[in-house]
């Protein structure tokens, strides 16, 4: 159909349903030239493909490949820390990962990973590590992994599971970069995911000039949380 058979073709449409509103009842009143249609402010050419595109979506960016077992799990780690006149680099064995009693089946951890470490201080470097996986799936309303002394006074009352394993999996908490003792806080936070189970450590950490030594001074247990 030609653009030039359209203003009649619009007149036959506009004047029934004018007169049908009781707005006209004379026909002659509607000049079919009065309706114009400019082919040129409807063609497809003036539409800008780039205005109307959508945001550009980085597949990795968005993470939709969470795959692998669903068991929920808890894990009691040392969250509070003291710091006094420490300079270098140390580590140690800080935290349980627990199958709670309700369970339904065995903790397999072969995918525990650690997604993130963050922390707030401007120089000094914290870093959250599985140092040793785990040897096996743990069980039903028990617990495995590795602590070191120090976290063993404060972590320990938090776990009323048996640990079935106390070398592995080994969860470390590592520091350095500490040139000079300052007074601060730092707020450190560890993300650890298993499967479509993620579970988030935040720790609290005082600096002193007070002092020599590392001290533990509270712990915490966490609950895992489903990412599906």
């Amino acid at each position: 159909m030609s653009y030039a058979s359209r203003p009649a073709i619009l007149a036959l449409i506009v004047v029934p349903v004018l007169v049908a509103c009781g707005r006209r009842d004379d026909a002659a009143d509607v000049d079919a030239g009065d309706v114009e249609v400019d082919a040129g402010e409807t063609d497809a050419g003036d539409i800008d493909a780039a205005a109307i595109d959508g945001p550009t979506i980085d597949a990795i960016d968005v993470d939709v490949l969470i795959t692998g077992p669903a068991t929920p799990f808890d894990v009691a780690y040392a969250n509070a820390w003291t710091f006094r006149g420490v300079t270098g680099a140390m580590s140690q064995s800080i935290a349980v990962v627990i199958n709670p009693t309700t369970g339904t089946e065995p903790l397999d951890l072969t995918g525990f990973q650690v997604v993130s470490v963050v922390d707030d201080h401007p120089q000094a470097v914290f870093q959250f590590r599985i140092e040793v996986p785990a040897a096996a799936a743990v069980p039903v309303g028990n617990a495995a992994g590795s602590l070191s002394p120090a976290a063993d006074t404060h972590v320990t009352p938090m776990v009323h599971e048996p640990r079935t394993d106390t070398d592995a999996p080994s969860l470390t908490m590592e520091w350095g970069n500490l040139t000079m003792a300052v007074n601060a806080t730092v707020n450190v936070t560890a993300v650890l995911r298993n499967g479509s189970q993620q579970v988030t450590l935040p720790f609290v950490l005082t600096l002193s000039t007070s002092g020599i030594g590392v001290a533990i001074t509270g712990a915490n247990r966490v609950v895992s949380v489903s990412l599906i």
